[in-house]
């Protein structure tokens, strides 16, 4: 299986505190890790290194296990509160190995140092401390990064079934208002179910229809309304009222202004059909 290449060991910036009481021992691992590129911290006592963390967390944390007052697997044990990713490393005697392996099983500690060192092996371990550090933030942001896309696919599988929703309802409404029209129903009924449709589909508190004898159907009185003309055969035969959100309004409008306008065009043509036949009927008289 391919690994990620960024993901190495070997220290490539970061940075870790060693804590211990014994000025000479941290003097000592200062010296020793003078070239080294990553930054150092250093403490000299579990209650200085905690202070320390609260103000600059660290990557990797290296204690001795015996200092006074607290020793290192408490200190260790509360910097997980602190610092809960660090890596943590212990410093100890071949006499405190029984601690040290409780410490290992219990409190986790990712490798122990045996007093006294070799200098070649404290570069080494450092090296890949910080590596694994590294390596397990990566890991880290790659499950966070998965959670975030899984949360953005679940959102967009929620609007897609939202969107299919709301335009089957649209259909839905489209074809009842036009087989109401092909039916002949009264043209009062087919525009009071095109707003009650508007405002149940587009959900819409106000919504109002004004045919060109300015009758209204729907709400009076709206406030912050956007105007739609219902436009048929190049005549104006009215206009859709909308209150709400824009972008909504400009969806509903069109999917019902075309409807609407077929509606208010039937109307007008069943009300001018019967002067059109007299009309008819006296030019026939004319030319008879």
């Amino acid at each position: 299986m391919k690994t990620n290449e960024s993901c190495t060991t070997g220290a490539d910036g970061g940075s870790i505190l060693f804590v211990d009481d014994e000025p000479n021992v941290l003097s000592s691992i200062r010296r020793m890790l003078i070239d080294e590129s990553y930054e150092q911290f250093y403490a000299g006592s579990g209650e200085e290194a905690l202070a320390l963390l609260r103000k600059t967390p660290v990557d990797v944390i290296v204690s001795d296990m015996r200092m006074p007052v607290m020793d290192g697997v408490e200190f260790l044990r509360r910097s997980r509160e602190i610092v809960p990713d660090s890596v943590r490393i212990v410093l100890s005697g071949q006499a405190d190995m029984g601690d040290v392996l409780e410490a290992i099983n219990t409190d986790g500690i990712w490798r122990f140092i045996a007093k006294p060192w070799n200098v070649d092996d404290m570069r080494v371990t450092m090296n890949n401390a910080l590596g694994l550090y590294r390596c397990s933030e990566e890991r880290r942001q790659l499950l966070v990064d998965l959670k975030n896309k899984n949360e953005e696919l679940r959102d967009l599988n929620e609007n897609l079934e939202a969107l299919v929703k709301r335009r089957t309802e649209l259909i839905n409404a489209q074809n009842s208002l036009l087989e109401m029209i092909a039916e002949g129903r009264d043209i009062s009924i087919v525009l009071d179910e095109s707003v009650n449709a508007i405002k149940q589909i587009g959900r819409i508190d106000k919504a109002a229809i004004r045919n060109d004898a300015d009758q209204i159907y729907g709400d009076l009185g709206l406030n912050s309304t956007e105007l739609f003309p219902c436009v048929k055969s190049g005549i104006i035969l009215g206009e859709l009222a909308l209150g709400g959100n824009s972008a909504d309004n400009h969806e509903i409008a069109r999917a019902f202004v075309p409807i609407i306008s077929i509606a208010l065009f039937h109307d007008r043509a069943l009300k001018d059909a019967p002067g059109l036949l007299s009309r008819i009927d006296l030019m026939i008289d004319e030319l008879l």
